[in-house]
């Protein structure tokens, strides 16, 4: 289950959280595959099948209530309060290298508005730890959104989850980092080659 949840984080699907809910359910464990369809229903793309697995777990009149509740569960578990670094309203765009540890996350200006570009440091502290699959030094790249109210509010970090990332990045336009370099070449020898 740690690495069904890892991949929920990073790319919050609806099929990889309908898997955790049924490997939850073959498990017995009822309310973490409850919460798990619930979740995959309220984030994109998840199985037809979701919510008949949902139904045989609770009554069909609270699958709405359950599903609007985890919505709001989502969007809080890629949401991040940065604290007041701004009296004006403004936004950008970062690439933050994740790593194991928080805290420890490197970010990088890639878009927006350039008074937040001072930020980055507070926008990489500001990440949670990633999950990775062992000791190997490791970097998972994200894609964080930061969003500043004006008027003195808290700024916000979003991370968006993976194909909302490359959504963003393919329809940006100006400056687009996949349209400006060139694809990274990678070795393949010892691969099996068809």
């Amino acid at each position: 289950m740690k690495w069904t949840a890892a991949a929920w984080r990073l790319s919050q699907c609806g099929p990889c959280e309908d898997h955790a809910g049924q490997l939850a359910e073959s498990l017995g464990k009822k309310q973490e595959a409850i919460q798990a369809y619930a979740l995959a229903l309220a984030s994109r793309g998840a199985p037809p099948q979701t919510r008949s697995r949902l139904a045989a777990l609770v009554d069909a009149a609270e699958i709405d209530s359950l599903v609007q509740r985890a919505g709001v569960e989502l969007a809080a578990m890629r949401t991040i309060n940065a604290g007041r670094l701004l009296a004006e309203k403004a936004t950008a765009e970062f690439y933050v290298a994740q790593m194991p540890a928080p805290g420890n996350s490197e970010a990088q200006f890639i878009r927006g508005d350039d008074k937040l570009k001072q930020f980055a440091k507070i926008v990489g502290a500001a990440l949670p730890g990633g999950v990775f699959p062992d000791s190997t030094p490791t970097k998972l790249i994200r894609r964080v959104a930061i969003t500043c109210p004006g008027g003195g509010g808290e700024c916000v970090l979003e991370l968006l989850p993976a194909p909302a990332a490359v959504t963003a990045e393919l329809n940006s336009g100006s400056g687009s980092v996949i349209q400006n370099e060139p694809l990274p070449k990678f070795d393949t020898s010892g691969y099996p080659h068809s």
